[in-house]
């Protein structure tokens, strides 16, 4: 794929979504609509567990409401953008007067629905995230790697040097390089 075929991208239906709201029926359809989409999910009923699932898990997307008891939205969407930060998550919340828009993607979320939501935006928006996550690690591709060659480049070598360098630092033992 060249940077030309960016728009022409389809949808990558091998990822894994993880659901997080404490309304068992909102749960539900979300994940009855995700598996339409074709899409693999996990479901959690609050914050406390999602991290927990993310600790088990590898997730390309997060879906979280906002109101939920022990962990909300907010505080997991804080959690996910420190220790997860190249997951997306999208906010759904019925209470839009307590978080606007953009508030949450200040926040860092990658997009924001509002309850009642339907099957088509939530698809949209599902895709359109997808999408941009393959066009990043195409960018990464090309950033890293001769186009010629397909080999390292000059790039990847300092990028590695570096997290030698603060590894052996911060455990304590020598780095060479042999040129």
């Amino acid at each position: 794929m060249t940077i030309l075929d960016l728009k022409n991208i389809p949808p990558d239906h091998n990822k894994k979504i993880l659901i997080v709201d404490d309304d068992p029926f909102i749960l539900e359809l979300l994940g009855i609509f995700i598996s339409s989409f074709g899409y693999e999910f996990t479901a959690a009923e609050d914050g406390l567990q999602a991290v927990d699932q993310l600790k088990e898990e590898d997730y390309t997307i997060v879906i979280t409401d906002m109101k939920m008891p022990r962990m909300d939205g907010m505080q997991l969407l804080r959690h996910i953008k420190e220790y997860y930060p190249s997951i997306d998550v999208i906010v759904v919340t019925g209470y839009t007067g307590s978080f606007s828009y953009t508030d949450v993607i200040k926040a860092g979320a990658s997009d924001f629905i509002s309850k009642p939501f339907n099957a088509d935006e939530l698809e949209a928006k599902l895709n359109r995230i997808i999408r941009e996550q393959m066009i990043v690690r195409e960018l990464e591709h090309i950033s890293m790697y001769d186009a010629l060659t397909n080999l390292l480049n000059r790039r990847n070598f300092d990028q590695k040097l570096w997290e030698e360098a603060h590894r052996a630092h911060r455990q304590g033992y020598d780095v060479y390089l042999a040129l």
